[in-house]
């Protein structure tokens, strides 16, 4: 089986403005594959969906390890005051936070109808006070994530409204609530909503390559760009390796579950799901997932693979 050598990167500042960075994404940027994109050129990432109330109540924490650097927690609830004490809770139990994130994005019906998510895009008046409160709060930069309305005017003034609440920067998905992660994303509003704003802009959505979110950069579509379900699917695209072997995918596979175990987090599910990701485009990807699926433990899985790519099934 392949052995991987795992070396983990100290803190280091990175400064307030992410220009590069992993997004949050639910169950999948977990802090082994955090560290794995870090290990791999990320200057930034995000912990995802973070519960203000749940802090707050101390039910849980975030899963953030003490090596990795340039982190941002994105939080996600209704109540400004919770979001105060609920940053105030993990800055003191994490002093590597480079940043706070307010959720105003997710699509989940479970996060809108607590009023979490894309449901504070229609209470625009308590986001600007979440925002206010939390920058009172801390010293260190709070962003907002959202998404954008069918008229594009009303996404201007809606980011206009997050701008004068004292954000310091936003990330932009570039689709409406109702596409969810379907279709296209809309870059043209994307660089509407950056020459209307003092503020940086952080362009999300369909972005595949570095260069590509480079090029988006210099050509003033937005000051930056978060990377999603590419950087699920290639965590070296923050090297600018765009195109993967089997046998790099693999190596992939066996480097984040490497991580893992040093963490102490190998969750058996977690492995499935960031495994598939990994591997998706080498031969037989299908058959393979099927197969990963039905594992029943973590080292029969890992097992699988190996063999697997070793000898790819026909």
């Amino acid at each position: 089986m392949l052995t991987i050598n795992i070396t983990m990167s100290k803190h280091q500042p990175t400064g307030a403005f992410p220009k590069f960075s992993l997004a949050p994404i639910h169950e999948y940027t977990d802090s082994p594959f955090r560290l794995l994109c870090q290990r791999h050129g990320a200057k930034a990432v995000f912990v995802p969906l973070v519960n203000v109330t749940s802090v707050v109540k101390g039910k849980i924490l975030p899963d953030i390890d003490e090596n990795e650097r340039g982190v941002h927690v994105q939080l996600s609830g209704s109540k400004p005051g919770e979001f105060t004490e609920a940053l105030k809770i993990i800055e003191r139990n994490f002093p590597n936070i480079e940043g706070f994130n307010v959720n105003a994005g997710c699509p989940s019906h479970t996060t809108m109808k607590t009023g979490a998510g894309s449901a504070l895009m229609k209470v625009p008046e308590t986001l600007s006070e979440i925002i206010k409160q939390c920058k009172s709060a801390t010293s260190v930069p709070v962003s907002v994530k959202s998404r954008i309305f069918t008229d594009e005017a009303k996404t201007i003034n809606f980011y206009k409204g997050i701008e004068n609440a004292g954000a310091d920067f936003v990330i932009i998905h570039g689709r409406t609530v109702k596409q969810g992660y379907s279709g296209r994303a809309n870059w043209d509003t994307v660089s509407s909503i950056k020459a209307n704003l003092s503020m940086p802009t952080i362009g999300n959505g369909d972005m595949q390559t570095l260069t590509e979110a480079e090029s988006s950069v210099s050509r003033k579509l937005c000051d930056g760009v978060m990377f999603g379900r590419a950087a699920l699917q290639n965590p070296m695209l923050f090297e600018k390796k765009n195109i993967l072997s089997d046998k790099e995918r693999k190596e992939l596979v066996f480097e984040y579950y490497e991580i893992c175990k040093k963490l102490g987090v190998t969750d058996l599910k977690d492995v499935k799901l960031v495994s598939t990701q990994l591997l998706k485009g080498v031969k037989n990807a299908s058959r393979m997932r099927n197969a990963i699926m039905k594992s029943k433990r973590v080292i029969d899985l890992m097992a699988l693979i190996d063999n697997w790519l070793e000898n790819p099934k026909e």
